[in-house]
Protein backbone atom coordinates (compact mmCIF):
# COMPACT_ATOMS: atom_id res chain seq x y z
CA UNK A 1 0.00 0.00 0.00
CA UNK A 2 1.32 3.42 -0.95
CA UNK A 3 1.41 6.32 1.49
CA UNK A 4 1.64 8.83 -1.35
CA UNK A 5 -0.79 11.68 -0.98
CA UNK A 6 -2.70 12.94 -3.98
CA UNK A 7 -1.52 16.55 -4.27
CA UNK A 8 -3.28 19.07 -6.46
CA UNK A 9 -2.04 22.61 -6.90
CA UNK A 10 -3.35 26.03 -7.91
CA UNK A 11 -1.76 25.38 -11.34
CA UNK A 12 -3.90 22.24 -11.70
CA UNK A 13 -7.06 24.22 -10.94
CA UNK A 14 -6.00 27.05 -13.28
CA UNK A 15 -5.66 24.45 -16.05
CA UNK A 16 -9.13 23.07 -15.27
CA UNK A 17 -10.61 26.57 -15.38
CA UNK A 18 -9.15 27.12 -18.87
CA UNK A 19 -10.03 23.70 -20.26
CA UNK A 20 -13.82 23.87 -20.24
CA UNK A 21 -14.09 21.40 -17.35
CA UNK A 22 -16.92 21.55 -14.83
CA UNK A 23 -14.74 23.92 -12.78
CA UNK A 24 -14.92 26.47 -15.60
CA UNK A 25 -18.73 26.34 -15.65
CA UNK A 26 -19.35 26.94 -11.95
CA UNK A 27 -21.25 30.07 -10.95
CA UNK A 28 -21.61 31.68 -7.55
CA UNK A 29 -23.88 34.34 -6.09
CA UNK A 30 -21.23 35.77 -3.78
CA UNK A 31 -17.44 35.68 -3.65
CA UNK A 32 -16.41 36.24 -0.02
CA UNK A 33 -13.43 38.61 0.25
CA UNK A 34 -12.02 38.55 3.77
CA UNK A 35 -8.91 38.54 5.90
CA UNK A 36 -7.72 35.04 6.80
CA UNK A 37 -7.74 36.36 10.38
CA UNK A 38 -11.56 36.39 10.11
CA UNK A 39 -11.88 32.67 9.32
CA UNK A 40 -14.02 32.08 12.44
CA UNK A 41 -16.39 34.83 11.33
CA UNK A 42 -16.56 33.30 7.84
CA UNK A 43 -17.31 29.86 9.34
CA UNK A 44 -20.33 31.37 11.15
CA UNK A 45 -21.46 33.43 8.15
CA UNK A 46 -21.31 30.78 5.38
CA UNK A 47 -24.11 28.51 6.65
CA UNK A 48 -26.41 31.49 7.21
CA UNK A 49 -25.83 32.79 3.70
CA UNK A 50 -26.32 29.29 2.26
CA UNK A 51 -29.56 28.85 4.24
CA UNK A 52 -30.79 32.12 2.71
CA UNK A 53 -30.29 30.77 -0.80
CA UNK A 54 -26.85 32.17 -1.65
CA UNK A 55 -24.35 29.98 -3.48
CA UNK A 56 -21.07 31.13 -1.93
CA UNK A 57 -17.48 31.02 -3.12
CA UNK A 58 -14.91 31.06 -0.34
CA UNK A 59 -11.39 30.07 -1.38
CA UNK A 60 -10.50 27.83 1.55
CA UNK A 61 -13.83 25.99 1.52
CA UNK A 62 -14.78 25.92 -2.17
CA UNK A 63 -11.32 25.09 -3.53
CA UNK A 64 -9.73 23.68 -0.38
CA UNK A 65 -7.89 20.90 -2.21
CA UNK A 66 -6.22 23.31 -4.62
CA UNK A 67 -5.76 26.57 -2.68
CA UNK A 68 -3.75 25.78 0.40
CA UNK A 69 -1.42 28.31 1.99
CA UNK A 70 1.63 26.11 1.49
CA UNK A 71 0.93 25.97 -2.28
CA UNK A 72 0.47 29.70 -3.01
CA UNK A 73 1.84 30.68 -6.42
CA UNK A 74 1.07 32.99 -9.32
CA UNK A 75 -1.64 30.50 -10.26
CA UNK A 76 -3.43 31.20 -6.98
CA UNK A 77 -4.08 34.77 -8.10
CA UNK A 78 -5.26 33.58 -11.52
CA UNK A 79 -7.71 31.15 -9.92
CA UNK A 80 -9.03 33.80 -7.52
CA UNK A 81 -9.64 36.20 -10.41
CA UNK A 82 -11.57 33.58 -12.37
CA UNK A 83 -13.67 32.75 -9.32
CA UNK A 84 -14.53 36.46 -8.95
CA UNK A 85 -15.55 36.50 -12.62
CA UNK A 86 -17.75 33.45 -11.98
CA UNK A 87 -19.50 35.23 -9.10
CA UNK A 88 -22.43 37.62 -9.46
CA UNK A 89 -21.11 39.86 -6.67
CA UNK A 90 -18.23 40.19 -4.23
CA UNK A 91 -19.02 40.38 -0.52
CA UNK A 92 -16.28 42.17 1.42
CA UNK A 93 -16.13 41.52 5.16
CA UNK A 94 -15.02 44.84 6.60
CA UNK A 95 -13.59 44.16 10.03
CA UNK A 96 -10.81 45.58 12.14
CA UNK A 97 -8.71 42.67 10.86
CA UNK A 98 -9.28 43.57 7.20
CA UNK A 99 -8.96 47.38 7.28
CA UNK A 100 -6.90 49.84 9.30
CA UNK A 101 -8.25 52.89 11.13
CA UNK A 102 -7.95 54.94 7.92
CA UNK A 103 -9.99 52.45 5.90
CA UNK A 104 -6.96 51.00 4.12
CA UNK A 105 -7.20 47.33 3.21
CA UNK A 106 -4.62 45.33 5.19
CA UNK A 107 -4.42 42.05 3.26
CA UNK A 108 -2.62 41.97 -0.08
CA UNK A 109 -4.99 39.18 -1.20
CA UNK A 110 -8.09 41.21 -0.31
CA UNK A 111 -6.59 44.15 -2.24
CA UNK A 112 -6.11 41.91 -5.30
CA UNK A 113 -9.69 40.63 -5.01
CA UNK A 114 -11.27 44.06 -4.61
CA UNK A 115 -9.14 45.64 -7.33
CA UNK A 116 -9.99 42.87 -9.79
CA UNK A 117 -13.70 43.12 -8.96
CA UNK A 118 -13.54 46.88 -9.56
CA UNK A 119 -11.66 46.49 -12.86
CA UNK A 120 -14.30 44.11 -14.24
CA UNK A 121 -17.15 46.24 -12.81
CA UNK A 122 -18.30 43.52 -10.43
CA UNK A 123 -20.70 44.79 -7.76
CA UNK A 124 -19.03 44.85 -4.34
CA UNK A 125 -21.18 44.60 -1.25
CA UNK A 126 -19.97 44.98 2.31
CA UNK A 127 -20.74 43.59 5.73
CA UNK A 128 -19.28 46.30 7.92
CA UNK A 129 -18.37 45.25 11.44
CA UNK A 130 -16.25 48.32 12.17
CA UNK A 131 -17.16 51.75 13.57
CA UNK A 132 -16.02 53.28 10.24
CA UNK A 133 -18.30 53.93 7.29
CA UNK A 134 -18.51 50.96 4.91
CA UNK A 135 -16.01 50.99 2.05
CA UNK A 136 -18.69 49.57 -0.27
CA UNK A 137 -22.48 49.34 -0.36
CA UNK A 138 -23.81 47.71 2.78
CA UNK A 139 -25.42 44.33 2.16
CA UNK A 140 -28.99 44.42 3.43
CA UNK A 141 -28.81 42.16 6.47
CA UNK A 142 -32.16 42.72 8.11
CA UNK A 143 -33.71 39.81 6.19
CA UNK A 144 -30.86 37.49 7.19
CA UNK A 145 -30.71 36.15 10.72
CA UNK A 146 -26.98 36.67 11.19
CA UNK A 147 -27.03 37.14 14.93
CA UNK A 148 -24.08 38.91 16.46
CA UNK A 149 -21.20 38.41 14.04
CA UNK A 150 -18.81 40.34 16.30
CA UNK A 151 -18.70 37.53 18.88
Amino acid sequence: MSNDKFIVTPADLADKLKSGSIQSRKVFDLFISHSYKDNDLVRRLLPVLNENGFNIYCDWTSDNDFLRRELVSEYTEAVIKVRIEQSARVLFLQTEKSVNENGGVLSPWVKIELEHASIINKEILCINLTPMPPLFADMVLEKLNLGDLNK
